[in-house]
């Protein structure tokens, strides 16, 4: 696999995480590479008036909600980032989403089940995962206020 489509986790040595803006670079970069499979874009804003983010991702490109449900098609939704301290779904929805795009055998083991993700679901609480959102949490690294 090529460092381009790494995670922060798989480059670093294992207590890094991704920053909201670089998941979210990461999952657009994803869908122009692959818009044949993938389609992200926003779908509201937090609270604090960030964008929300979601992907739809299908191996045989079937994306619009009618026609999926028209075929009797199977449905996963995955959210993450529900609580800031909690990372791991992040960086795993990040590879998962990779690993479909570069492997083919994942995708026809996917079979006509559509795929549909929110990256990171609390971008507020993300943003804002300083030192005194979880104060006896070790790691990850990366956690950053404001900035993340």
């Amino acid at each position: 696999m090529t460092p381009d489509w790494q995670t922060p986790f798989e480059r670093g040595n294992g207590n890094q995480t991704t920053a909201w803006a670089d998941c979210i670079a990461f999952h657009q970069r994803l869908a122009q590479a692959f818009p044949q499979w993938l389609a992200f874009g926003e779908i509201g804003r937090s609270d604090g008036g960030v964008p929300i983010h979601a992907g739809v991702f299908s191996s045989d490109g079937v994306f619009e909600a009618e026609r999926v449900k028209a075929a009797g098609r199977a449905v996963f939704f995955n959210n993450n980032g529900i609580h800031p301290g909690e990372p791991e779904g992040i960086d795993a929805c990040m590879a998962l989403l990779r690993d479909l795009c570069l492997d083919e055998a994942r995708r026809r083991a996917l079979g006509d089940t559509v795929l549909v993700y929110i990256p990171a679901y609390n971008v507020d609480g993300l943003l804002d995962r300083g030192d005194t959102s979880r104060v006896n949490q070790v790691g990850p690294e990366g956690r950053c206020p404001g900035v993340c």
